[in-house]
């Protein structure tokens, strides 16, 4: 495993000491005996503080490790999808060197990229699962301070990793439209040569079926992403506590407001940034595949229907996205509201 599970037996132990110290602080009436407690407490929750702390800088370099190995799968990506246009745009001119390899590849590649994305990140928190929760419920806040700062951090982060796999899935699922304008053309120039036939026109429906398809499942995650990704309706929930936060006078700059403001900013960031990348990739995919089908098959009543809806989803996409980019805008602006007013007490 890349990630070492970090052990949470001493945490546990300690969270226990501390609450059986604070039971037993409260049934003892001695002062003396109280003191020599009060000592022990804090001198707990400074070994619970430490250790917390050595934590936070195994995570942040955990996540260091992390996010470097999917710049690297994203970096390959680019170049893969790259590579393919232009042996595609290529193979249309002229399909006599025969069908470019460059094209299946980088369907292929991509396709695994995508999938080590997801199988270090589920490495990546399995490793540090047991410090995602309440692990030290029983020991003040303040001594958990740091730590909770830097795990909303990594945990906020963690949601641009779904951005940059939402990205390549978008490129692998364009390679694969790819594939079919170069079908089309090596179709084309076979009719021409004498040596080839249109395909049958069932073919084009399920072409244009599974376009459909795509582009509904495209939608539904759009408005409902699975895993830790932001979803739309978290946006708009944003909004509303910020608006409220930023009128009251109430909501000073605290460590755990500063954490809850950076918080807020990241999702709403992330999750616009999301939308906003699965519906280019929409859009992309679209315009792609639909290159892949000739105009006969256009013209065939089933043909269509199926990419009418196809086109009704991307439109839906768009309608939601811009709804949820206005959401977005209004959080960001309560949010500056609150840093302002927080930035001008400080003076």
């Amino acid at each position: 495993m890349a990630y070492k599970v970090l052990d949470d037996t001493d945490i546990k132990k300690w969270n226990t000491d501390y609450d059986d110290l604070v039971k037993a602080l409260a049934a003892e009436h001695d002062p003396a005996e109280k003191a020599k407690l009060t000592a022990k407490m804090q001198s707990l929750g400074t070994q619970v503080e430490e250790h917390l702390n050595g934590v936070a800088r195994q995570l942040q370099g955990y996540f260091k490790q992390h996010t470097d190995k999917v710049d690297n799968w994203v970096r390959m990506s680019d170049q893969a999808i790259a590579n393919a246009r232009k042996a595609a745009a290529v193979y249309k001119k002229d399909t006599s060197t025969g069908l470019p390899p460059q094209i299946k590849q980088a369907a292929d590649d991509i396709t695994l990229w995508v999938k080590a994305i997801g199988d270090d990140s589920q490495e990546y928190g399995a490793a540090w699962f047991a410090y995602r929760g309440a692990m030290a419920n029983k020991v003040p806040a303040k001594y958990q301070t740091a730590f909770l700062a830097v795990r909303s951090k990594l945990m906020d982060d963690q949601k641009i990793i779904i951005t940059k796999q939402t990205k390549l899935k978008g490129y692998a699922a364009e390679a694969e439209g790819l594939l079919q304008v170069a079908a089309k053309a090596t179709m084309k120039a076979g009719i021409k040569a004498g040596t080839g036939v249109q395909r049958p026109i069932a073919d084009a429906q399920k072409d244009a079926r599974d376009l459909a398809t795509q582009m509904a499942a495209e939608l539904a995650e759009l408005r409902a992403p699975r895993g830790l990704a932001t979803q739309p309706s978290a946006i708009t929930n944003a909004k509303d506590m910020a608006k409220v936060d930023s009128k009251s006078k109430a909501f000073n700059k605290t460590p755990e407001n500063v954490t809850v403001v950076n918080s807020r900013k990241k999702n709403v960031e992330s999750g616009i940034k999301l939308m906003r990348t699965r519906v280019a990739g929409m859009d992309k995919v679209l315009a792609t595949k639909l290159k892949g089908f000739r105009n006969s098959e256009l013209n065939d009543p089933t043909v269509k229907a199926e990419i009418k809806k196809a086109q009704k989803s991307l439109k839906e996409a768009k309608v939601d996205l811009s709804t949820s980019e206005l959401e977005a805008k209004k959080a960001l602006d309560y949010l500056a509201t609150v840093e302002k007013r927080w930035a001008a007490k400080g003076k």
